[in-house]
């Protein structure tokens, strides 16, 4: 099941929820149960510390002491997430 967020103006969210609710393959989710996502910046330090941590990470992988993840297996993980 694909989920989607809509914002309406307030003046036709009562017609537009009349008008989806006749849609049998449309499951309305309460507005509480929706989690608010709010982007957060990263910090410069924050940045600063993903960079230097990737950069040992290579290190050590050319060092022999690690093994990273391929493309594909990287893409699949990432297609799992989403």
């Amino acid at each position: 099941m694909e989920t989607i967020t809509l914002k309406i103006q307030s003046k036709y969210f009562q017609f537009f929820l009349e008008l989806i609710q006749k849609f049998n393959f449309v499951e309305i989710v309460k507005k509480e149960e929706i989690a608010e996502e709010v982007y957060v910046p990263r910090t410069t330090e924050q940045l600063e510390a993903d960079l230097v941590s990737a950069m040992k990470s290579i290190e050590l992988h050319r060092e022999g002491k690690i093994k990273l993840k391929s493309w594909a297996e990287f893409k699949t993980e990432l297609a799992n997430e989403l």
